[in-house]
């Protein structure tokens, strides 16, 4: 079929086991070669591929996803990141291939330079570690409840904090 432009930078598709294709263009109006990192889906899609055709014909294929082994991955990273070397003064197409088992699938397409790459893992990685020790403070907090006042309910809210940790 034809493909239909999508309704905002960060569309969601909602919860599917459809496949879904994504044909985009990216330019360098710059006279060097430039190397960006796609980021696009969440790190649990089973499958995101990304296609490099050139005069007609599929020249390379990134394969990306949950159902790829980790160290198979070009890019070691939580995130489902694709290398991208952009020639100067040109404009590339692509075509990215995404498929889930029944999971949401978002498609945003954020590019970055080596730079915002590791400006925004180290923004998630601050984030996250604000998260967590917040639940380690509530779980040790909890334990000195037990402690001392004995009342077995608080073990249970240790579990449930460290399950949420866990999960």
């Amino acid at each position: 079929g034809d493909f239909q432009a999508l309704p905002n930078q960060n569309s969601n598709l909602g919860f599917t086991d459809h496949q879904y294709w994504v044909k985009f263009n990216l330019s360098n109006n710059t006279t060097k070669s430039q190397t960006r990192y796609l980021e696009t889906a969440r790190p649990i899609t089973d499958l995101a591929d990304l296609y490099f055709p050139e005069n007609g014909k599929i020249q390379k294929v990134i394969k990306n996803g949950d159902m790829m082994p980790f160290e198979e991955r070009q890019i070691k990273h939580r995130k489902l990141l694709f290398p991208i070397t952009l020639l100067p003064n040109s404009t590339t197409e692509f075509y990215l291939h995404l498929q889930s088992d029944g999971e949401v699938i978002n498609l945003p397409l954020t590019l970055h330079d080596g730079t915002s790459l590791i400006e925004s893992t180290f923004t998630d990685q601050l984030v996250f570690g604000v998260f967590y020790g917040i639940l380690l403070l509530a779980a040790i907090t909890y334990l000195f409840f037990y402690f001392g006042i004995k009342e077995k309910s608080f073990i249970l809210y240790v579990s449930y904090v460290v399950s949420i940790a866990l999960l």
